[in-house]
């Protein structure tokens, strides 16, 4: 199974959240505005950035360069439902989320996010 991790990243004036999924050495990322909490009230925007090394998957701290902190809020697996250029939909088995994840993309770095948790 792949993994997955969600950083809080804190900077001076700006909070957001950094979903990144595993895929081979790399961690493909968004950044979210809402917390995972919030996901599954409707549709969140969100914005594809660099892949991330995977490090970031038990990573917790200063970010280099004076780019804030991050802390894990959560992590643990997911499997591909359909994975594409445009469209990652996947089933996420985390400490919390659990349920399935989809991002669309919309255009430029924008995408689309969206997130049912498990009926039980």
């Amino acid at each position: 199974m792949a993994r997955f991790v969600i950083h809080k990243h804190t900077r001076e004036d700006d909070i957001h959240w950094d979903l990144m999924l595993e895929k081979g050495e790399v961690l493909v990322t968004w950044q979210v505005p809402r917390e995972p909490e919030q996901w599954s009230r409707g549709q969140v925007y969100c914005e594809k950035i660099f892949d991330h090394r995977r490090k970031y998957l038990v990573y917790e701290g200063d970010i280099e360069g004076g780019r804030g902190k991050v802390c894990i809020v959560e992590r643990g697996g997911y499997e591909p439902i359909e994975v594409t250029e445009r469209c990652w939909r996947v089933e996420i088995e985390g400490d919390v989320l659990q349920g399935e994840l989809e991002l669309r993309y919309l255009k430029g770095t924008l995408w689309q996010l969206s997130y049912q948790g498990k009926q039980g």
